[in-house]
């Protein structure tokens, strides 16, 4: 039974085919991207999953459509580069067959998802039909989560793990407060935490330019409305203070961005940092450090168990530094086999070579997005879209620092990465045959003329 994951990869064909990969982007891929599980997958070569299947067609039509006019830039040969670490160090510790399979998934979950994104021309309407379907579909999640967190079953386990035997969800299904933490179908409730919290800032994006009027059947509030008040349930539900915090500094340089007066804006946050930062540094720093035996709350000890994670791991790093232990080799040290930090986690798994690429990677496109936001004011597009995958981009840098980049977060990370990198290579030139340029500003909702 388990060939059904590429039912998703059938239907993204026939779209391509019929209307186009823009279309099955749209209707096959994010759909399966948000809403299946990717820890289900065929039992067949490369072990691929549902959003893994969709994507190959869609890549494949966008890649015989634009390769000849192709802009080849520096972030393609890091993603390439980091590929291809990861792959070589799973080659080396693990032997052919897993590299293999290791290099189908990388490909489906980390080239395809930057190369469709890139290779779609960034046309306001087209983001904003993409963030549409984003929150639409992280909106359902949000409800279902209802359901998880009160009656401590993940729906999507119920109905799918009976198709793939042997094959599981999530091994870590975490009570908090009485109530289980839903997981939806990300596979642990952090990273549902930052699903979520992405979807909220691309409704936020919404919101600004007016780009979703009006209100679904029965409800006696705009789309928009209705949608965030349900991700932010959802995102409390999570109980998850990784994704929290990363969404509250991505949220200031948002609205630092979108500031009429970014100067006047930056200067008030940094004489707030200057005055409330150190202290709560301090209150930070004395928390984490605490003696797990001697932890009060659940929180407390959560937290120091991330600190005494480092401490314990540095020393497995170092031995085998360059090319890492390879995907289930790692040693456990003292009973704790979850890694809850994405970094550490690929420095042990991939080496450090993986991990200097992929932090690169992360500040490589953080501070070109500050440029092209520091260039175009963050109330109009392409300025609101750019600053909003800023503040999602330091959302996911902060959250991984908690928990692995597992589950869709990174195809997610790797769609937006190739979504600003075509942001930022785009050049708006005004057109002399009439039609419309790529990049054109909201109109503002009222207009005052004067003679």
């Amino acid at each position: 039974m388990t060939f059904i994951t590429g039912i998703p990869g059938l239907v993204a064909l026939l779209i391509c085919i019929r209307r186009g990969p823009e279309r099955a982007l749209l209707d096959v891929y994010i759909p399966a991207l948000l809403l299946l599980p990717s820890a289900y997958h065929w039992m067949f070569t490369g072990h691929l999953g549902f959003n893994e299947t969709a994507i190959i067609p869609i890549a494949g039509f966008l890649i015989v459509r634009s390769w000849r006019d192709w802009q080849w830039s520096f972030t393609d040969l890091l993603i390439v580069t980091y590929v291809v670490l990861i792959v070589t160090s799973e080659y080396l510790n693990n032997g052919f067959d897993a590299a293999r399979n290791l290099t189908l998934q990388s490909t489906c979950n980390t080239i395809f998802p930057y190369v469709v994104a890139k290779g779609i021309l960034p046309r306001e309407n087209l983001y904003a039909n993409i963030a549409k379907r984003i929150v639409t579909c992280l909106t359902i999640v949000a409800i279902l989560s209802v359901y998880e967190f009160r009656m401590g079953q993940n729906l999507f386990d119920k109905f799918l793990s009976p198709l793939f035997p042997g094959q599981q969800l999530s091994a870590i299904f975490i009570e908090r407060y009485g109530f289980l933490r839903p997981a939806g179908p990300y596979g642990h409730a952090i990273l549902a935490g930052v699903v979520l919290a992405i979807a909220y800032r691309m409704d936020r994006w919404l919101d600004w330019g007016g780009y979703w009027p009006g209100r679904f059947p029965f409800v006696p509030i705009s789309k928009v409305r209705f949608t965030q008040l349900w991700l932010i349930a959802g995102s409390i539900m999570t109980l998850s203070r990784g994704p929290w915090l990363g969404a509250a500094v991505g949220a200031v340089v948002v609205s630092v961005g979108r500031a009429r007066n970014r100067k006047r804006a930056i200067a008030a946050w940094a004489l707030g940092i200057i005055l409330f930062g150190m202290p709560l540094f301090q209150a930070g720093k004395s928390y984490v450090w605490v003696d797990p035996d001697q932890a009060a709350t659940q929180m407390e000890q959560s937290a120091a168990y991330r600190h005494e994670l480092l401490e314990q791991y540095i020393a497995i790093v170092q031995e085998r530094p360059a090319w890492g232990w390879g995907r289930n080799n790692i040693p456990v040290v003292d009973g704790m086999a979850s890694i809850d930090n994405h970094y550490l986690f690929l420095a042990l798994t991939f080496g450090e070579y993986a991990l200097a690429v992929f932090v690169f990677i992360l500040l490589w496109m953080t501070v070109r997005l500050f440029a092209f936001c520091a260039a175009h004011h963050g109330s109009i597009f392409p300025g609101s879209i750019a600053i909003a995958f800023l503040g999602i981009y330091i959302l996911i840098a902060i959250s991984i620092g908690t928990v692995w980049l597992g589950g869709q977060t990174a195809q997610l990370l790797f769609l937006l990465s190739g979504w600003s990198e075509a942001l930022i290579l785009a050049v708006p030139v005004k057109s002399t045959t009439g039609e419309k340029p790529a990049f054109s500003p909201v109109r503002p909702k009222f207009q005052r003329v004067m003679a």
